[in-house]
């Protein structure tokens, strides 16, 4: 019963990404005014884990979302239900990791290695050498810009000479969970590095947001007017506040991601919502066929939860806008007449595009991708 579960409902500070500040203690009830999402994220959990076999996942970005859901559902619960269940996953394809059947060929292809980074961290486990060996020696050879930036497409399409913002969180999701892992602070070295260089081709000094991406071969943005994509810039969001949480207080480059992660947080409450949520195109909000997206506003709301936990943002000035995505995505959970807990509105795979077309990407019920980010920001926000 999930009302059993009530008094692990505080996060573990074994993780949460090593947070200085763990939330309510787990012997406690939370505050009735903290924001109770425990209970529907394990729900969410549970439900997925049963319907859904880890094997029917890929090898690749959006599955590794929808993982790392589970992963913050263990964390959350203490219930090793749930690591089992993205361990099955990643056992299923670590023979063909091993083989050199899978191997990264471009970012959204690290992504999953994220997953079994977390897995060894949370176990104290090698379980998965052949992983990080495959990503290490990617992340030394693959395609770079001009500017030294990682091109997204990487050795897959290396005809297409395009740095999207989406490889801060799948290439820097997984330097950073290694620095957590290891140790070695030249994981957050390659982070910071990439991430100064793509605030310099992709950030907005007005706005604060991302564009999408930099063209390299044409050396221009996409798109080239000011249009700032949702999830390209909750990535950012999400990835700068997990670094926040687990570099030491004294990593030479911890200033610039704070200014930068503040600036994107900042830009959406500026945008967000009377709902709590966000529009898949920032900062057009109700125009033409722009639509709220759930996925985007998860990560927004994770990133946020994780920097209040680690004590980088000041709970008065950012927790209302917390409170408010996570009541938008409570919205978004629509349970059905048979009792299924479906997850509206998450907004497909996304390239670099114009106005028109981000607003005809189709939304998605039940997609994996949204399911994993609303797990992320629901288990992480319970007790704030």
């Amino acid at each position: 019963m999930l009302n059993d579960r009530l008094p692990k409902l505080a996060l573990t500070c074994t993780m949460l990404l090593s947070l200085a500040a763990c939330g309510p203690d787990p012997g406690e009830a939370p505050p009735e005014e903290s924001l109770l999402t425990g209970d529907q994220a394990l729900a969410l959990a549970d439900q997925w884990r049963a319907d859904r076999s880890p094997e029917e996942e890929y090898w690749d970005w959006m599955n590794a979302v929808y993982m790392l859901g589970f992963v913050r559902a263990h964390e959350l619960s203490g219930d090793d239900a749930y690591l089992d269940y993205a361990t099955d996953w990643v056992d299923h394809h670590y023979p063909q990791i091993e083989e050199g059947e899978i191997f990264p060929d471009a970012s959204d292809r690290v992504a999953p290695n994220i997953i079994a980074v977390e897995i060894m961290r949370l176990t104290g486990e090698d379980r998965y050498p052949a992983a990080t060996a495959a990503v290490d020696e990617y992340l030394a050879t693959v395609p770079r810009s001009a500017d030294g930036a990682i091109l997204h497409w990487g050795t897959h399409f290396p005809e297409k000479l395009e740095v999207l913002i989406d490889s801060l969180f799948m290439i820097g999701g997984y330097l950073v969970a290694m620095y957590d892992l290891t140790g070695d602070p030249a994981y957050l070295d390659q982070f910071t590095e990439q991430l100064a260089i793509f605030a310099d081709l992709c950030q907005d000094p007005d706005e604060g947001l991302f564009l999408h991406a930099w063209d390299d071969e044409d050396g221009v943005n996409i798109p080239a007017e000011p249009i700032f994509w949702a999830r390209g810039n909750s990535w950012i969001v999400a990835v700068c506040a997990w670094y926040l949480a687990v570099a030491p207080e004294d990593h030479a480059d911890r200033a610039l991601v704070e200014s930068i992660y503040r600036d994107v947080v900042d830009a959406f409450i500026r945008y967000q919502d009377d709902s709590g949520l966000f529009y898949t195109i920032v900062n057009r909000p109700g125009e033409g066929d722009n639509y709220l997206e759930t996925s985007s506003t998860a990560l927004f709301a994770y990133g946020v939860a994780v920097g209040l936990r680690a004590g980088v943002l000041e709970s008065s000035s950012y927790r209302p806008a917390l409170a408010a995505a996570v009541e938008g995505l409570q919205s978004q959970v629509r349970e059905e007449d048979d009792g299924h807990l479906t997850v509206t509105n998450t907004s497909y795979g996304t390239v670099p595009t114009t106005f028109e077309i981000y607003c005809g990407i189709p939304l998605v019920d039940d997609l994996n991708l949204g399911v994993g980010a609303m797990l992320m920001a629901l288990s992480v926000a319970d007790g704030l």
